[in-house]
């Protein structure tokens, strides 16, 4: 039996992933990161013509042994569905690239955004788990 049992493919007790039939140790920060309108940027995106591939190849990500990495199109897709949150670094070039003001990807004043369905709260998208 494994020192950490999973549960399903990611388990959020132990903060483990099994891939390939191994374990690795996954950092979750659910906090992290600038709560934006994930709606808006889309639409910002679209509106200036890039899809998420050319916006993501945009937006600098450098690690210390891959100083070149751009930001995935995966990334940009997850900010999109309110799934991920980007790093103010990030958010910065964002603001940058889609030629926009903070207040654009914000969400509205007094506003919070659902995390699992990127919807306005206190709105929900349908099989929204946060759904009351």
């Amino acid at each position: 039996m494994p020192a950490y049992p999973v549960r399903d493919p990611y388990d959020t007790l132990t903060g483990m992933a099994e891939v390939a039939g191994t374990k690795r140790a996954i950092i979750r920060r659910p906090g992290a990161g600038v709560n934006i309108d994930p709606a808006r940027l889309a639409e910002l995106r679209t509106l200036h013509g890039y899809s998420r591939a050319e916006l993501a190849a945009l937006i600098p990500n450098p690690t210390r042994s891959n100083p070149e990495r751009t930001l995935t199109p995966d990334a940009i897709t997850k900010m999109e569905n309110g799934l991920r949150r980007p790093k103010i670094r990030t958010f910065k070039y964002l603001l940058e690239i889609l030629e926009c003001d903070r207040a654009d990807l914000l969400p509205p004043p007094g506003k919070a955004i659902c995390r699992e369905c990127g919807s306005i709260l206190p709105t929900h998208d349908p099989g929204c788990s946060q759904a009351t």
